[in-house]
């Protein structure tokens, strides 16, 4: 029935057992059993040091920690700065450690406890982060580190099973991780030891491998960067998770952005990456499937297109693409646009005869030009059901629309937009006008 409530680790733990024996100034602790509350269950040896000057210093080794959960209780009894990052971290869910702790004060008033510790965490089903969360954490983790009462560090390895990302899975995640009072770092941001070199935070996901590094500001703004590199993923598998409906893809991804924010606001979140697709077989996404058609190409066609490249940008809650890349043996597309993170489209594709990316600088200047007067694609609307349309010879549309809007200048008649189908019936007006 003895339950304690330690003075510098304010944490309750109740149905004590085990044997204490006190001799000259040191307490040895053998086979401690305690709980707290109804889950959480602790097991370890120990010893305690006392000086003349009231110091102390408490060592507790072959310690077993199982189903610790970061609630109230143990938030309340860390130290202030230890406090600080478990709380911002947003740790949730039940986690075993086992390995070593050690506490100590100088006995003095005022003085704030030290500690030290090299604990084994196994998570099951653990949830990190607010912003950008992490979940269903399964694995373990390695953290080493010391407290000396004014500042704290930690450095730790990932071994994890699995983790979730919004929804996709991430398998194998290894790695080294930095965590103080004011960063947590991940990957080739930590410091390695000197004989060591600078690795990144590995993983696969969608049958292809992750590479990431990543840091985050600890405080009550959200300041944090990921870079991250996804090397030959399974188009099908992502599909799988993000479009609606059973599309029969095939092809494989690898992409690199760098993602950051300083702010709470959307507006202060900004990035850039690049995305290569290869070996694809995309035709029955809807938006591709309807772009073939305008083509008339029919699909499947292993002419039409199996290479694509993409380069954006990142700005608030807008994607804007630089590039955007369709190449095929017969026909190929460019194109531009943005895109919101509500997943709503603006694109514009112009067509570019044969694969674009052989051409000769000269030719491809001369004749990709010529091509894109002859046919403009426009996708805008949700990404599930977009709305896509053709325009063709779209140059020459421009240049009737600006002369009728100089005869109107003149006559003071109401110029009329000419129609992509009445393109020939207004070329007669172009000879008139000469």
């Amino acid at each position: 029935s003895v339950a304690i409530l330690p003075t510098y680790f304010p944490y309750r733990l109740e149905k004590l057992h085990g044997v204490f024996v006190y001799k000259d100034g040191q307490i040895q602790m053998r086979n401690l059993r305690a709980v707290h509350g109804a889950d959480t269950k602790l097991t370890a040896h120990g010893q305690c040091v006392v000086d003349a000057a009231g110091g102390w210093r408490l060592a507790l080794d072959n310690l077993h920690c199982g189903r610790l959960t970061p609630d109230r209780d143990l938030i309340v009894a860390l130290p202030p700065r230890l406090r600080k990052a478990v709380t911002e971290l947003q740790l949730a869910g039940p986690i075993s450690a086992a390995g070593s702790l050690g506490l100590a004060s100088s006995g003095k008033t005022g003085d704030p406890l030290r500690a030290d510790w090299d604990v084994t965490c196994d998570l099951q089903q653990v949830r990190m982060g607010y912003t950008c969360p992490l979940e269903n954490i399964n694995g373990r983790l390695r953290l080493v580190g010391r407290f000396d009462g004014k500042k704290f560090g930690s450095s730790g390895e990932l071994n994890l099973d699995s983790l979730t990302y919004k929804q996709f899975q991430l398998t194998k995640v290894c790695g080294p991780i930095w965590i103080d009072d004011e960063r947590f770092l991940l990957g080739a941001n930590v410091n390695p030891p000197q004989s060591e070199k600078p690795r990144q935070i590995t993983g696969h996901c969608c049958g292809g491998r992750v590479l990431v590094d990543a840091w985050m500001m600890l405080g009550p703004t959200p300041h944090w960067n990921l870079d991250a590199t996804v090397v030959s993923a399974q188009l099908a598998r992502i599909a799988q998770e993000m479009v609606v409906g059973r599309q029969k893809l095939s092809g494989d991804i690898s992409a690199r952005f760098n993602i950051q924010r300083e702010g709470a606001a959307t507006s202060q979140l900004h990035g850039w990456g690049n995305v290569q697709l290869r070996n694809a077989d995309v035709y029955e996404l809807p938006p591709m499937a309807s772009m073939l058609k305008l083509l008339s190409i029919r699909a499947p066609d292993s002419s039409a297109f199996s290479k694509s490249d993409v380069d954006f940008e990142l700005k608030g809650d807008r994607v804007y693409f630089k590039r955007i890349d369709f190449n095929g043996d017969a026909i190929s597309l460019r194109g531009t646009g943005q895109m919101g993170l509500d997943k709503t489209l603006q694109l514009t594709f112009y067509t570019v005869v044969g694969r674009d990316e052989f051409r000769l600088p000269l030719i491809s200047n001369v004749l990709g030009g010529a091509s894109q007067q002859l046919l403009a694609i426009t996708v805008d609307g949700p990404v599930d059901s977009p709305n896509i349309r053709k325009q063709a010879l779209p140059a020459v549309n421009e240049a009737l629309q600006q002369l009728q809007a100089e005869l109107q200048a003149m006559s003071g008649a109401p110029a009329k937009r000419p129609a992509g189908t009445a393109v020939g019936a207004a070329t007669p007006s172009l000879g008139n006008r000469r």
